[in-house]
């Protein structure tokens, strides 16, 4: 059984929720749906369509995406990209919540039993439609988050387009 007052302790420290107040967080966290799902299972398939926010509460996952190994191949081999667990108080799918195509970027599998939160772009939106004070703190929270994810992503790229210059070289 899932115990919610202890994932309500865990999600206020979660980055998406600095500077919200009690009141509106428990508001926000009430429209939250928590499920638990079984180690080496799938919670998003790179490239279906989604529009739901994720919490990782409990437990540890696995994040791949794959690669296309040439353009005239087809094959796709699948990489590891990064493995988290819920101390690093993770959210993902938070694209999803933007634009129109809501595509998974990558795919996510848990690694050990897990505990999600899910809230959907409708539900997101209509909450921040109804307390402004909230919906720009946690625009702004989300802001931060990708704008980190977005740095982290173009210093990888040019440690990468380096060690690619330099095999090139040789």
């Amino acid at each position: 059984m899932i115990n919610k007052n202890k994932i309500i302790d865990k999600l206020k420290n979660y980055e998406i929720f600095n500077t919200v107040s009690e009141n509106d967080f428990k508001n926000f966290v009430d429209q939250i749906k928590f499920k638990k799902i079984e180690a080496n299972n799938t919670i998003i398939k790179e490239n279906s369509y989604s529009d739901s926010l994720i919490f990782l509460v409990d437990g540890k996952i696995s994040i791949s995406r794959k690669m296309t190994l040439s353009k005239s191949h087809n094959a796709h081999q699948e990489k590891e990209i990064l493995n988290t667990d819920s101390d690093s108080n993770p959210i993902f799918g938070e694209i999803g919540l933007f634009g129109n195509s809501h595509r998974r970027t990558a795919t996510i599998r848990t690694t050990n039993e897990c505990i999600i939160g899910t809230i959907t772009k409708d539900v997101f939106f209509d909450i921040c439609e109804k307390n402004n004070a909230l919906g720009y703190k946690l625009l702004r929270n989300i802001s931060n988050i990708l704008s980190k994810r977005i740095t982290d992503t173009n210093t990888n790229v040019m440690k990468l387009t380096t060690a690619l210059c330099l095999i090139l070289k040789k």
